[in-house]
């Protein structure tokens, strides 16, 4: 039964329905990028959705940035395209990556912050810290200028910080909130809080 004319791929079929071409590991953090958002766009497709429409393709790269940071599983990212969706992908890419990381990594680190407790978002602030020092070039460039500008944000409703020009203004609006949703942060919190207040067990 098992000897060598055995057909391998029609038993392997007994068990596996689907085979997939999974991003190759690279060596370098834009390799891996671009694997990564390769990988992220066929996730759309695979729920029948184009991932070149604008909030799916705004929410891409801050996928992959937090992806890089926090060392997400190919499944971690199969959750978080599974989440924005049914969230109702909203729009606020770079509040909602945060969010759905958060949601990934600590559940319950998502519930405080989308709550606005100050606890919550002094621990996902140390998150941020620990995001920035997993890339050579700091706040300087992508992505660390989003985590950056991510921190200095929280810290605002932490009240230990604010906004100190109308430049870190301009970038925390086109970082985190675009154009779709309230510019008030605390409330863009509240909002991701409740669409991604999800079981992902099941996912």
């Amino acid at each position: 039964m098992y000897g060598e004319k055995t057909d391998a791929v029609a038993y392997l079929q007994k068990f596996v329905h689907f085979f997939l071409t999974l991003p190759r590991p690279e060596s370098t953090s834009d390799g891996r990028s671009a694997h990564l958002q390769s990988y992220l766009q066929s996730l759309f497709k695979r729920h029948g959705l184009d991932p070149q429409t604008n909030k799916r393709n705004d929410i891409i790269p801050y996928l992959v940035a937090w992806a890089l940071a926090l060392e997400l599983s190919l499944r971690d990212l199969e959750k978080a395209v599974t989440l924005f969706v049914l969230a109702g992908q909203p729009g606020a890419s770079g509040a909602a990556a945060f969010m759905i990381a958060l949601k990934i990594k600590n559940p319950d680190l998502v519930r405080k912050v989308g709550n606005c407790e100050k606890a919550g978002l002094q621990e996902s602030i140390k998150l941020i810290d620990y995001a920035v020092s997993r890339f050579a070039n700091g706040t300087a460039y992508w992505p660390g200028k989003y985590f950056d500008v991510l921190k200095i944000t929280l810290q605002a409703v932490v009240g230990d910080s604010q906004p100190s020009t109308m430049d870190e203004m301009y970038e925390m609006r086109s970082f985190l909130v675009g154009d779709t949703l309230p510019s008030d942060i605390e409330d863009v919190l509240k909002y991701l809080g409740n669409r991604l207040d999800l079981s992902i067990s099941n996912l």
